[in-house]
């Protein structure tokens, strides 16, 4: 279990950024410069769930490098991430997160297999 950081009282905030990011059909621009270089510009809505995520303390602390079996066996399994806890879930999202910083493209990829989307649906109905 990781510690509560996180004000439950919050989640309605984050369920509502995360509705927002759902409601766009275009979540992101690729722009290839040539010779490797890609640049990736994410839709103000994801944005703007990240910041909310890292201001409200949703992105948990843990060693999310040894978690990363996780966010892999989730992709391997997406019918798992109807069973997350919130924890897991939270966990889930930020090392995507935190994926993208290392590996640019990261959620471009995510997104564009649905994957992301999964994952901030089960936030925007979990109980």
């Amino acid at each position: 279990m990781i510690p509560a950081i996180f004000d439950p009282e919050h989640l309605s905030d984050i369920r509502h950024a995360a509705e927002e990011v759902l409601r766009q059909e275009v979540l992101f621009e690729a722009f290839d410069y040539g010779e490797g270089l890609i640049v990736y510009q994410y839709h103000d809505a994801l944005q703007d769930f990240h910041a909310l995520c890292r201001e409200l303390d949703f992105f948990p602390e843990f060693d999310w490098l040894s978690e990363t079996p996780l966010a892999d066996r989730l992709l391997s399994h997406p019918e798992e991430v109807a069973n997350l806890d919130l924890d897991n879930l939270r966990k889930a999202i930020c090392i995507h997160y935190k994926n993208e910083a290392f590996y640019p493209g990261h959620l471009a990829h995510l997104l564009e297999e649905g994957h992301y989307q999964k994952l901030l649906k089960h936030l925007v109905d979990f109980n």
